[in-house]
């Protein structure tokens, strides 16, 4: 069967806001998810924005373009900015400037995501299990089961089969088990996914008549709170490509560009004067990866992306210049929360200039040099936001990619543990 069930997002809310209300305890710890793979209110909200694909949580963007707009190292002058175009596919959208006789620019960086972060996925759909394809040949890829050694060895259970979905073109889908309590998990990778079947009714699944199977045929065995913890499916949007360039703009004006076909403006103040920005740091919003106390309390992901979003409409004095994310940003390890996000932002929101600064956690799930692991996002989550870096004063260069962070040059420090092991 199709996984059609609606899941009642406003009614868990309500919930939660009558224990809060009923109840002296502190919010923080009435509210607080327990780290894992998916979270019951965050993949609810998730699931009311689904498109009509039942095996995916993916969101319609609100802008037809994936734009990125940043200041220019100071070396390049103050009426230089980054253009980015973050994309799906290889092939160079056409940036072109509006103007009379209008100028086709020419992007000085347009390649794939190296290392991390090289694939978009969207957050998942939870209790459901990928069961089918329409087309012949397009199923299954490889399925394995491993027991999961907690965040000592990954940011998350399903870091591996998330990464291995990554790296793996074909791989569009994967459906993930996990119990908590005893970490067993299951990786089962896709090229296509048209039908899901629900694992909320634990009878269901674990039914003699309807056991659960690999593709080899092997029976699976688990206890009966394996699914109560149960399964989630995902969908990768793409594999990731940025297109980016330096251009010169004028201070004080809108300077109007198009891509492929999508205007927008970009301003920034005249150089000297006063400049007004909204400043945001720790936004969290999901328990993922890291403990997030008020995330649902302030409902932080809906009002942070309607705050931008509305901010972004006002124009002329009343209105903002840009925004500075100021550190430990979504608190996400592999990219899914800050996608899901960035695809929420209209595209006036994503015309205004953005400085965005690596908090401890960007770089370290864990937080810590020593807690530092495979599949940490290290500093190449800056690969998503188009900023501008002093490598492009120092060799003209978008990024630095000379240091491969899975295999570092001997005597740079411990792998994963060491910034001389992670960046050049």
């Amino acid at each position: 069967m199709r996984l059609r069930r609606k899941l009642s997002f406003a009614a868990t809310a309500s919930l939660a806001l009558l224990k809060l209300h009923t109840s002296n305890a502190d919010p923080r710890y009435l509210e607080r998810a327990p780290l894992g793979h998916f979270e019951v209110d965050y993949h609810s909200a998730f699931r009311m924005m689904r498109t009509d694909d039942y095996c995916s949580s993916a969101i319609e963007p609100e802008s037809p373009i994936d734009l990125r707009v940043s200041k220019a190292h100071a070396s390049h002058g103050y009426d230089t900015v980054r253009i980015s175009i973050v994309s799906y596919t290889a092939t160079a959208p056409m940036l072109t400037r509006l103007k009379d006789p209008e100028e086709q620019l020419i992007w000085d960086h347009s390649a794939p995501f190296q290392y991390r972060w090289t694939s978009q996925f969207d957050t998942g759909v939870k209790n459901a299990r990928c069961v089918g394809s329409s087309e012949e040949g397009e199923g299954s890829l490889k399925s394995y089961s491993y027991t999961w050694g907690g965040y000592s060895e990954s940011p998350a259970p399903d870091s591996k089969c998330l990464f291995d979905c990554q790296g793996l073109d074909e791989c569009n889908f994967f459906s993930f088990y996990h119990n908590h309590t005893t970490k067993e998990s299951r990786c089962e990778l896709f090229k296509s996914c048209t039908e899901c079947e629900s694992t909320e009714s634990v009878g269901l699944l674990q039914s003699p008549s309807n056991p659960i199977q690999d593709k080899d045929n092997n029976t699976l065995v688990f206890n009966n709170s394996s699914f109560y913890d149960g399964w989630t499916t995902t969908k990768k949007y793409g594999k990731s490509f940025i297109h980016t360039a330096l251009v010169k703009i004028e201070p004080g004006r809108d300077n109007p560009f198009q891509v492929d076909g999508t205007q927008f403006n970009v301003k920034i103040p005249l150089d000297g004067s006063t400049a007004k920005f909204v400043a945001w740091g720790d936004p969290c919003i999901s328990s993922k990866f890291v403990g997030c106390s008020f995330g649902k309390y302030f409902d932080a992901y809906e009002k942070s992306v309607n705050m931008i979003n509305t901010l972004a409409e006002v124009d002329g004095d009343s209105g903002f210049d840009g925004f500075i994310m100021l550190g430990d940003n979504f608190y996400d390890s592999d990219g899914t929360i800050t996608t899901s996000f960035w695809k929420r932002l209209t595209l006036k929101a994503m015309s205004k200039p953005l400085i965005y600064v690596l908090g401890n956690h960007d770089i370290w799930t864990g937080g810590a040099p020593a807690a530092g692991e495979v599949y940490d996002p290290l500093q190449y989550s800056l690969q998503y936001f188009g900023i501008d870096t002093v490598v492009s004063k120092e060799n003209g260069n978008y990024f630095d990619y000379t240091i491969n962070p899975d295999s570092p040059p001997p005597g740079s420090g411990k792998k994963y543990q060491s910034i001389e092991a992670t960046s050049s």
